[in-house]
């Protein structure tokens, strides 16, 4: 007897401990808040892609480090030395490489003049120490397809600003040229493709990082 009530135990404790597990996962439009958790009293982003195990991905952050027209992506032409370059919408899209790509562009962009202008000089250093960058055209475009559910979690953020049907900057650059760009992509949020833009034009940019679940 005892022996089957040991045993029912064990199942409701697993039970229980699978029920837990299930309830930690997130969802495209998911609030993160302070060290990555589910609840807490400063937002950080919203979810907007979820790896397999339903704990981690990528957040979007809650506004825009433009505001007006936006910005330009960088001067022309901007030095583009260990970021990744192509002028293959598909190669481009298959970019994962967006946070080295704006560490090497905040890196090139340091013995620039002018200041505060560019793209890669809206993030600031305890942004890009957090984690923070711009996404890849890649990701721009998983945004931009999961973009109703994740403007309703921007919009239970107080202060958040949903994105709009404007074109975002990316970290890929638009060259054959490994060393120097005159073009990068963007994406336009209410649109289902990528563009390659001049540098000198103008989009806005939002940053994005990855987190997990603590």
């Amino acid at each position: 007897m005892k022996t089957k009530i040991y045993a029912g135990l064990l199942i409701l404790s697993a039970l229980f401990l699978t029920g837990a597990l299930k309830a930690q996962t997130v969802k495209p439009g998911t609030v993160i808040y302070e060290n990555d958790g589910l609840t807490g009293t400063t937002p950080q982003g919203v979810v907007f892609s979820v790896a397999p195990d339903g704990k981690s991905g990528l957040i979007v952050a809650l506004t825009d480090k433009t505001t007006g027209e936006g910005c330009e992506w960088g001067p022309d032409p901007t030095s583009i030395s260990g970021v990744k370059a192509t002028v293959d919408r598909n190669v481009a899209l298959a970019d994962k490489g967006g946070r080295t790509n704006t560490q090497k562009l905040v890196s090139n962009a340091q013995s620039l003049e002018q200041k505060g202008q560019y793209a890669m000089q809206k993030i600031s250093e305890t942004e890009l120490a957090a984690g923070w960058y711009i996404p890849t055209v890649g990701e721009l475009r998983t945004l931009h397809r999961i973009l109703p559910a994740v403007n309703t979690g921007l919009n239970t953020v107080s202060g958040a600003r949903a994105l709009e049907a404007v074109s975002y900057w990316s970290s890929t650059a638009y060259s054959d040229n490994p060393d120097t760009s005159s073009g990068a992509w963007s994406f336009k949020m209410d649109e289902d493709v990528p563009f390659s833009s001049d540098v000198f034009s103008d989009c806005h940019v939002r940053l994005v990082r990855a987190f997990r679940l603590k």
